[in-house]
């Protein structure tokens, strides 16, 4: 008797089922083909949204990029169709589960240069993008303010404005970073001096056999990328005579860092934009109290060993 009533129950649970499919079917409205797959497309898209792949594209401070072109293989509709992808806001770009084998990814956006992953496997994928340089470097100018300026203590007051450094620049590091290749002329007693550019001298009045006024209050710096970026003003002092007859004889600046006492700075985030922006920084924000002892290796005559003391600020590294 059980195993009737079971088997009725069934027959009766499956015919249920038929028939309430059969009734969906007959009461569902007519659509044309446009808008049936257009609701399937948003259904799919929403349900599985979590599930896809993503590639994640950012610039060098850690900002979405907006339109990135992701490309996944090596030309479109290879491997698949529709392989080509944009990042929205979020810098992320949604990539197909028709990504199923290892191939190529290249992301592109305007004002960086274009980066290829090789034998990617489908995945999240995060990147940052390096600006592009421009044909003609734009410049940061401006002046380094409230020095502790002392006439007369035989120390000349600086500030030295260089972009803050990425872990990747480390790897691939240019003194031109930190001392301008460029040069202004600085008067001093008659006499013409070539000093960086990206060097900062308030008015002040020192010391030379005579005395005399040492002044070149504005800063230069040349910059090959726009979009935003980080500056770092170092403060310190240098002892004005032995500097000043080092560079009369023509000795290269960075060859004289040992003669820089660095007692503070400041930094700045600035989205440069026009060919020249113009950007004061204080130099007295930051204040450097201790001192690092250190052990360097030696090296051969035409080789400069050259010891940076930096702090990790937001992804970047502050000298």
């Amino acid at each position: 008797m059980k195993k009737n009533l079971l088997k009725s129950l069934l027959v009766l649970s499956v015919a249920l089922s038929i028939f309430g499919c059969n009734s969906d079917k007959k009461n569902e409205p007519k659509k044309n083909k446009t808008t049936a797959l257009t609701s399937v497309a948003k259904i799919a898209w929403a349900a599985s949204a979590l599930e896809n792949p993503q590639v994640k594209v950012f610039n060098e401070f850690g900002e979405p990029i907006t339109n990135a072109k992701v490309l996944v293989g090596m030309a479109p509709e290879v491997p698949f169709q529709g392989n080509l992808f944009l990042s929205d806001s979020s810098g992320a770009a949604l990539i197909s589960k028709e990504w199923k084998v290892a191939a190529p990814v290249s992301i592109e956006a305007d004002g960086y240069v274009r980066l290829t992953l090789l034998n990617q496997q489908p995945g999240d994928i995060t990147v940052r993008l390096t600006p592009l340089h421009l044909p003609q470097a734009v410049e940061l100018t401006g002046e380094v303010t409230q020095l502790p300026i002392n006439n007369g203590d035989k120390l000349v007051d600086f500030g030295l404005v260089m972009p803050a450094l990425g872990r990747s620049d480390l790897l691939n590091f240019n003194i031109n970073s930190v001392i301008s290749p460029y040069s202004d002329v600085l008067t001093i007693a008659g006499q013409q001096n070539a000093i960086p550019t990206n060097l900062s001298l308030p008015a002040q009045k020192e010391n030379f056999i005579f005395n005399l006024s040492v002044a070149k209050p504005v800063y230069r710096m040349k910059v090959s990328t726009l979009g935003p970026k980080r500056f770092y003003v170092a403060s310190g002092r240098f002892v004005f005579k032995t500097v000043i007859e080092e560079v009369r004889k023509g000795v290269p600046f960075y060859q004289q860092l040992n003669s820089f006492m660095i007692s503070g700075g400041s930094v700045r985030d600035v989205t440069l934009v026009n060919e020249t922006t113009h950007l004061d920084i204080p130099g007295n924000e930051l204040q450097f109290n201790e001192t690092l002892q250190v052990n360097s290796t030696l090296g051969n005559e035409d080789e400069i060993t050259l010891l940076i003391a930096a702090s990790l600020v937001a992804d970047t590294m502050i000298p």
